[in-house]
């Protein structure tokens, strides 16, 4: 019975197994059960504390694990290690202990998850490689992803150069500068140097011997040449990056500024031209729309009638003309007329 709620739950206290065993009718002491366990090879030791984490994040490792259990150990000198841990700054919190067999302390039953936040403790994260330890670093913020990419980028680098790890993109970085230089020199020699015999072959022997890993030719040119000369020209082409920064950024400031000049140009203009044609076609509309008015005095004789012609000089033509063609009708002025 002991053996096997301890295996179940080896978070179990001798103290719990102690009240158990009395409810069952049988009185042991806590040496007693110790004995027993260590009898069936269980020992009460601390839980380690582990990362939380999720059956995906398991299942990741696990294959990443699987799928270098062959590289050779020459892989993993040029390998950093990095890891973040929280250290306690009043003493260390409560431990556990649990009861398990011997090398199966990261047995996820034998384990205390643990996550990295909290109170009264600060973070720290920090490297190492096969050559020695990298950056230690304290992290002041709460650890997320873009915290955790920012500690990279200006901690990890640094480290791989402190320990002089080696770093195949480098060699590729050359190689890719002074393919850059080349091609601007080809675009000048294919010009001037075509004619040349086996010219084409020379270059294409060029290229293999910047390429190879035996000549190592795009190094020996960026060593020798190109990296003494952006050396000494370090500040001068700093100053040149900033420059170009604010001039791009002024021009950008001052392309805005024109196009919202114009804009606001062209959006006045419209509107102005727009009133003024809504204006006059409102007021044509309205003056040719209106019916004739007239006023009667008390014995019922008419005073004056008003004309619907339009002010708009083209409509009054019109007006006229449709009055004339017209047979019986009666042509108005724009004038009010008293009639007798």
């Amino acid at each position: 019975m002991i053996t096997r709620t301890v295996s179940k739950n080896p978070r179990t206290t001798r103290g719990d197994l102690v009240n158990d065993l009395q409810r069952a009718g049988t009185k042991v002491t806590k040496a007693t059960i110790s004995n027993t366990l260590r009898r069936q090879g269980l020992k009460s030791c601390s839980a380690r504390r582990v990362p939380l984490l999720k059956p995906v994040h398991v299942q990741a490792r696990l294959k990443f694990a699987r799928e270098h259990l062959d590289d050779p150990e020459e892989d993993w000198e040029n390998v950093i290690w990095s890891d973040e841990t929280k250290i306690e700054l009043f003493g260390k919190t409560s431990t556990r202990r649990v009861w398990r067999r011997k090398n199966a302390e990261l047995h996820p039953k034998n384990t205390i998850p643990t996550v990295k936040h909290g109170g009264g403790n600060i973070m720290l994260w920090g490297c190492f490689s096969a050559k020695g330890p990298g950056r230690l670093i304290r992290v002041k913020e709460r650890m997320n992803g873009a915290m955790y990419r920012e500690i990279l980028s200006d901690n990890l680098l640094p480290s791989a150069r402190a320990l002089k790890m080696k770093r195949g993109w480098v060699r590729w970085m050359m190689y890719w500068i002074v393919f850059a230089l080349y091609t601007v020199v080809e675009a000048i020699t294919d010009l001037t140097l075509a004619w040349f015999p086996l010219y084409y072959e020379l270059k294409i022997a060029f290229v293999i011997w910047l390429l190879s890993p035996y000549t190592r030719g795009a190094s020996l040119i960026y060593r020798k040449c190109l990296h003494p000369l952006l050396s000494s020209r370090e500040r001068e082409i700093d100053e040149y990056i900033v420059q170009a920064k604010e001039r791009s950024y002024e021009t950008m400031v001052n392309f805005g500024k024109q196009g919202l000049s114009i804009a606001a140009t062209a959006a006045v203009s419209a509107a102005v031209k727009g009133q003024g044609a809504i204006t006059e076609k409102l007021r044509s509309l309205s003056m040719h729309d209106l019916t004739q008015i007239s006023q009667q005095d008390d014995r019922g004789d008419q005073l004056y009638q008003y004309s619907s012609h339009s002010s708009n000089p083209a409509i009054r033509r019109s007006q006229s003309t449709d009055a004339a063609d017209a047979p019986g009708t009666h042509t108005h002025t724009h004038t009010d007329r008293y009639l007798p």
